[in-house]
């Protein structure tokens, strides 16, 4: 939960705006406005997990490093960050609200590494 205040002093997002989208991975259920504050938000917690840059680079050794510890395998890994990391994209916030959208719809098994275990496993990088 540290990385939560942490990116809420940073990237201010509703803690029930954050709520609704951990529990119901849509973004299309909240309002418009919520979007983009909650896309930054995201950013932040990909930047402190080192998943990320503030400029929307991924680092994608640091992705699969975790991932390996997840038990998601190579392959598996490989798929997922092929089809998440869309290159079109140019905005930082966009393009890390793109990864989790992806993300869940790749990956909706409980079992799966979920954005939700990962803010709450910062020790696992």
């Amino acid at each position: 939960m540290a990385i939560v205040r942490i990116c809420n002093t940073t990237d201010p997002v509703d803690l029930r705006v954050l709520n609704d989208y951990l529990m119901n991975h849509n973004l299309n259920r909240l309002h418009v406005k919520s979007h983009h504050p909650l896309a930054c938000f995201l950013l932040c917690v990909y930047s402190e997990f080192d998943w990320m840059d503030r400029h929307g680079g991924f680092k994608v050794h640091n992705i699969k490093a975790w991932m390996r510890q997840a038990q998601l395998s190579e392959n598996d890994t490989d798929i997922l960050l092929r089809k998440c990391i869309d290159l079109d994209l140019t905005n930082p916030c966009e393009r890390a609200q793109h990864f989790t959208e992806c993300f869940w719809t790749s990956y909706q098994d409980d079992q799966q590494p979920s954005l939700h275990s990962i803010m709450h496993k910062k020790d696992v990088h």
